[in-house]
């Protein structure tokens, strides 16, 4: 048997999950401007991380960035809704953390 050792997670990882959170929690509303330099200031990071995390976030869907205007959440309408909830259900079937999980080994 040997033993696990897990990788340490990258700083804007740890920064992404926690505004995946803030948004699914409605902490950040839909719509509403990120500000960066707060968050930065709130975490304890520079906005290099924090920006990274956006970056992240964006390619999921769950910010939009827009030119010159900063990061943005998305705002979900009636058509995406469908497309929202069977990614949610995807996301809470999986054990968490899922995009850390290790892949199965055989007995």
């Amino acid at each position: 048997m040997s033993a696990l050792s897990l990788a340490p997670r990258a700083l804007y990882e740890e920064v992404a999950e926690l505004l995946r959170q803030r948004i699914f929690q409605r902490q950040l509303e839909p719509g509403s401007w990120i500000d960066e330099m707060k968050l930065a200031e709130e975490y304890g990071i520079s906005r290099t991380p924090l920006r990274e995390a956006l970056k992240v976030l964006a390619a999921e869907g769950l910010v939009t960035m827009k030119v010159r205007r900063g990061a943005y959440v998305t705002e979900v309408s009636e058509q995406d809704w469908p497309r929202c909830t069977t990614s949610l259900r995807c996301w809470k079937a999986m054990p968490p953390p899922w995009w850390r999980s290790a892949p199965a080994t055989p007995s």
